[in-house]
């Protein structure tokens, strides 16, 4: 296996706090319950050990640890479960930006991976660029944290459809 300073020069940085719980306040308790209980829900956030981390208007943060089942052949995060952290905190930090009844799916996402992702877990943070009645885009940073360090792995961009009044926040016990 090469050492992940094999491939890329990586600039480190100190890992960030999460979002602070101030700015959760803004958000609509209502919304917040539906969005951490449709993502609680979801296969994959099961399946992997996806966790919303922080939310607040128009940003997300999750983590997702690191085990033998997210790792590809090399012993680093595998592509296809990086991309599958940022798709995920893109939507959830687009649905802070919807009416509490609409839905959000992705369209169209481009990622760049910048460095092989290892360390003990992942961290996604997503903000929304630009909310419309239709469309919502959303850059993503995934982050991995070794040690306590971060050092930027991926970047993604993301365009996320806006299903209106097509799920209802009753479904969801709020």
């Amino acid at each position: 296996m090469l050492p992940p300073e094999a491939f890329l020069p990586t600039q480190r940085r100190p890992a960030r706090p999460p979002i602070p719980s101030t700015m959760t306040a803004t958000l609509d308790p209502r919304l917040e319950a539906k969005i951490r209980t449709a993502y609680a829900a979801q296969g994959p956030a099961r399946l992997l050990g996806l966790n919303i981390v922080s939310l607040a208007p128009g940003r997300c943060s999750m983590e997702l640890p690191f085990s033998e089942a997210v790792s590809q052949h090399h012993g680093y995060y595998h592509g296809g479960i990086i991309s599958t952290l940022g798709d995920s905190v893109g939507g959830a930090a687009g649905c802070t930006r919807a009416g509490i009844d609409d839905g959000i799916v992705a369209v169209e996402f481009k990622i760049n991976f910048l460095a092989p992702a290892v360390g003990e877990k992942l961290v996604g943070h997503a903000e929304v660029v630009r909310a419309g009645r239709q469309l919502v885009i959303t850059t993503i940073d995934i982050v991995s944290v070794k040690d306590g360090v971060e050092k930027q792995v991926a970047l993604m961009q993301q365009t996320l459809a806006v299903l209106a009044g097509m799920e209802p926040a009753a479904q969801w016990g709020v």
